[in-house]
């Protein structure tokens, strides 16, 4: 079938609508149907990156690592992917691969907010205090009302406190009950 070219082309055009779905099972029939070799190469590795990532855009975790754990492979300082595959991998349950994803994201671009606060999450999880309140400061220093702001103070007063700073512990959870008062 030489029309399987149009399975790529149809997976940018969903894309750019937002349908992640429809996005990643277009770049999948294709990658299913193109033949390989270096004049095909450059779509191929297109093809798994954005279908990787529209994957992990519709919550399709599994389906999304297998894409992007080939594109990581190719492309070890794509930020996008990075960040993906450390959703994917949170999502599935393998925090410490995520973790890792993340940490990358935020060496490749240090003021990825939202990198800097799953990686703290995940060490804070992990009993790695130390890390987490670096984590979590950095993204509360780019993004002090930010999405996550809430729950990295909330979670900065527990190590404040293991660490014996009472007033810290005070202001951090005293800022998470004003940015969700009804939580």
């Amino acid at each position: 079938d030489g029309l399987y070219a149009s399975y790529y082309f149809l997976g940018f055009a969903y894309q750019n609508k937002r349908d992640y779905a429809k996005a990643a099972e277009n770049f999948s029939k294709y990658l299913d149907k193109a033949p390989g070799g270096p004049e095909a190469s450059d779509m191929i590795a297109a093809a798994t990156r954005n279908g990787g990532i529209a994957y992990a855009r519709a919550n399709q975790f599994e389906q999304a690592i297998a894409l992007l754990n080939k594109a990581v492979d190719t492309k070890p300082n794509d930020l996008e992917v990075q960040f993906y595959l450390g959703m994917s991998q949170l999502k599935t349950g393998n925090s410490d691969l995520a973790e890792s994803h993340f940490v990358k994201a935020t060496q490749l671009q240090p003021n990825f907010d939202t990198a800097w606060y799953y990686a703290g999450h995940i060490a804070y999880g992990k009993e790695d205090f130390s890390n987490a309140k670096t984590r979590l400061e950095k993204y509360l220093e780019l993004k002090p009302d930010g999405p996550h702001a809430a729950d990295a103070h909330y979670i900065l007063g527990p190590i404040a406190i293991r660490a014996g700073s009472q007033t810290t512990a005070k202001s951090h959870l005293r800022t998470a009950l004003e940015l969700k008062p009804n939580s």
